[in-house]
């Protein structure tokens, strides 16, 4: 706790410290200090600072925190111009469902996965902006691993999308889709 302690007012120190050198607006009141790593919220006496365009919001007194992930692994989502909001990872990766999976346990195994590799479960994917935290899941591959999924679906990468945004893997096959943030496949 002391710990904690001691890193919420180091933190604090250097916010105040380092200030805010553009012409946005930031809010400083009285009550706890917030730190985000993956989807952990300390709250610590000291004072609340929340910037614009942050992840993390708190009102006053009542020291109501919430947060996403915005560090580690995590799912978001991201715009696709054609498709509208689009799961992607953290680095902006587009992430597939395989319908054959059926919402329920992988069936792209052996060589189809070297194709379309597994977005692996580490135990720590959080849930980042756009995601909602009651449809994100893991279920066990052949192999022993474990597989992120959102709505029950197991997700994928495409290996031939080598640049964030890319929606290469599209349709393939008329098995291949992205995930819209209600975690149902995005259809052309």
């Amino acid at each position: 706790m002391r710990n904690k302690t001691l890193l919420s007012a180091a933190l604090l120190l250097l916010v105040v410290a380092c200030g805010d050198d553009d012409s946005s607006s930031s809010t400083t009141t009285s009550a706890a200090v917030d730190t985000t790593t993956t989807l952990a919220t300390t709250t610590t006496s000291a004072a609340i600072t929340t910037s614009t365009g942050a992840a993390t919001t708190t009102t006053s007194d009542a020291a109501t925190t919430t947060s996403v992930a915005t560090t580690g692994r995590f799912l978001t989502t991201a715009e696709d111009g054609e498709r509208g909001e689009i799961l992607v990872d953290q680095d902006g990766f587009t992430l597939y469902l395989f319908q054959p999976d059926n919402q329920s346990a992988p069936t792209c195994t052996g060589t189809c996965a070297t194709t379309w590799p597994p977005f692996e479960d580490d135990g720590e994917v959080g849930a980042g902006a756009g995601i909602d935290p009651a449809l994100l899941g893991s279920t066990p591959r052949p192999d022993g691993s474990l597989q992120v999924t959102y709505n029950g679906w197991p997700l994928y990468y495409y290996l031939p999308d080598v640049t964030p945004g890319s929606t290469r893997g599209q349709g393939i096959g008329g098995n291949w889709w992205v995930v819209a943030p209600d975690g149902e496949p995005v259809m052309d």
